[in-house]
């Protein structure tokens, strides 16, 4: 039996078309496996290139809230600096009326940008 096995193998294995047909086939296998890589990457490439996408539409609306804060910001520096204008004009003797325009205006100016905070 195991003679005729034996054989038998010894009979495939010697064939030219045995050889060409396994090298036919690890050619076709090699080509699958290659393609099906070719694929996964261009998954993975398409993944990225999304991510990349709204990474860049996140910083860009970074950048504009950063923009907005520093404009904020100056508006405060801004403010601060008229308050201490205020404290020099309250030194000078100023009548009642025009301390009040002043604080009036000055008091409108900081509730109109603390809203704008919250």
């Amino acid at each position: 039996m195991y003679f005729n096995i034996l054989s038998l193998l010894l009979k495939i294995f010697s064939n030219k078309y045995t050889y060409i047909f396994l090298f036919i086939l690890t050619v076709i296998i090699s080509s699958v496996i290659f393609v099906n890589k070719i694929n996964s990457y261009e998954d993975k490439i398409e993944e990225l290139e999304a991510n990349i996408e709204n990474l860049n539409i996140t910083n860009s609306l970074l950048i504009k809230e950063n923009i907005f804060h520093q404009d904020k910001i100056k508006i405060l520096v801004a403010y601060s600096n008229s308050s201490y204008a205020i404290e020099q004009l309250n030194i000078i003797e100023l009548s009642k009326e025009n301390k009040n325009a002043i604080n009036y205006i000055s008091n409108d100016f900081y509730n109109y940008f603390t809203q704008l905070s919250n």
